[in-house]
């Protein structure tokens, strides 16, 4: 009787081992939505959006999956005096990195020379490959782009505004979070 009670145990001490280590093998890697750093309603990219850049990116061979955050913020001008800029925030993962440098020199092709100001072009501290630019839009209004990629992944950030220097410290801010990441 204690044999079968000392198999018993030890058969169900192994079905408990193997679900335990089933289960942490099985967790999924973090969530790619986790990489956005705007607030407010995340967006999966499906290819099928009104917006042509997402629909271009998620189009792509090797696309995985995508998310994106967009709206308006308040920026202060003076002390009584606000504005506001529309920003963008995407993240895109595809199943290589080289899919992913190709959607990143798709992107910024020919930008360099049409930027009003190149802020940054390189290699992060954190590694990822960054390319960062003011344009002036038709309006007179100051966009500004963040493009990198880390590995498989793409993040593409955009904040357009008046052309004041309160815009391009919310840009600076936020992209200064996306490089935290």
């Amino acid at each position: 009787m204690k044999r079968i009670t000392l198999f018993a145990t030890l058969v169900l001490l192994l079905i408990g081992c193997w679900l335990a280590v089933d289960k942490t093998s099985a967790q999924p890697e973090s969530p790619l939505s986790e990489f956005l750093i705007d607030q407010g309603e995340v967006i999966p990219v499906t290819g099928d959006e009104e917006d042509g850049l997402n629909n271009v990116l998620a189009q792509t061979d090797g696309f995985l999956e995508g998310y994106r955050v967009e709206g308006f913020r308040t920026i202060q001008v003076e002390e009584d005096q606000a504005a506001s800029a529309y920003v963008f925030n995407g993240v895109y993962r595809y199943q290589s990195e080289d899919q992913a440098q190709k959607q990143l020199e798709t992107l910024t092709e020919g930008d360099l020379s049409e930027a009003e100001q190149v802020i940054y072009d390189g290699v992060a501290k954190t590694g990822m490959h960054t390319r960062a630019m003011k344009f002036i839009g038709s309006e007179g209004d100051a966009i500004y782009w963040f493009w990198g990629m880390k590995g498989q992944t793409l993040h593409l950030l955009m904040v357009n505004g008046a052309d004041i220097s309160p815009t391009q410290e919310l840009f600076e801010d936020l992209m200064a979070r996306l490089l935290e990441h």
